[in-house]
């Protein structure tokens, strides 16, 4: 058993792999620790390698998350620079499925990732998307994390005293 496993995953010493439903798009993402884990499945990640500074994942973990999670294309969070080249190295072992590792190296920008994953584009669109606008879609700055959590400012359409457009859900009052 590992530190984030029970021993319910395991039937003898063969750990049990869940059936997924098939999808189109899937997240996969780094974070260490119950809290953040937990934070990036409510925002919409499929699968969440246990790992961070100090804990970098293998090249092999990401490659059995690719295998665990039942979808044709993939993105990838890192979330830390020291992680970025298991999860590249990982995306060019893996030859059934679409891989496109969105280089964050940090949480804050792994969240924004994933709230603004827009899964009614195609890859090569949330691509451009990434490559034009980074993981910069949240002006949180001078603000506090709620609002840099609720709202998006356009690419160049940034207006001094406002906070943005509020995302899809949020309400700005």
């Amino acid at each position: 058993l590992q530190h984030n496993e029970t021993g319910e995953d395991f039937v003898g010493k063969t750990k049990v792999k869940r059936e997924r439903p098939h999808k189109e798009f899937a997240v996969v993402t780094v974070a260490m620790g119950k809290g953040l884990i937990d934070t990036f499945t409510e925002c919409g990640a499929d699968i969440v390698i246990d790992g961070g500074q100090g804990h970098n994942p293998s090249t092999e973990d990401f490659i059995n998350a690719f295998d665990e999670v039942n979808a044709d294309n993939i993105f990838v969070l890192p979330n830390n620079g020291n992680i970025i080249m298991a999860a590249n190295q990982a995306a060019t072992l893996v030859e059934d499925k679409e891989i496109v590792v969105v280089p964050t190296k940090t949480v804050p920008q792994g969240i924004t990732a994933v709230v603004n994953f827009l899964p009614d584009l195609s890859v090569e669109e949330n691509k451009e998307l990434e490559e034009t606008l980074g993981t910069t879609l949240v002006n949180g700055y001078g603000n506090n994390e709620v609002v840099g959590a609720a709202v998006v400012s356009p690419l160049f359409a940034n207006k001094p005293g406002s906070i943005g457009i509020p995302m899809h859900g949020n309400i700005v009052k």
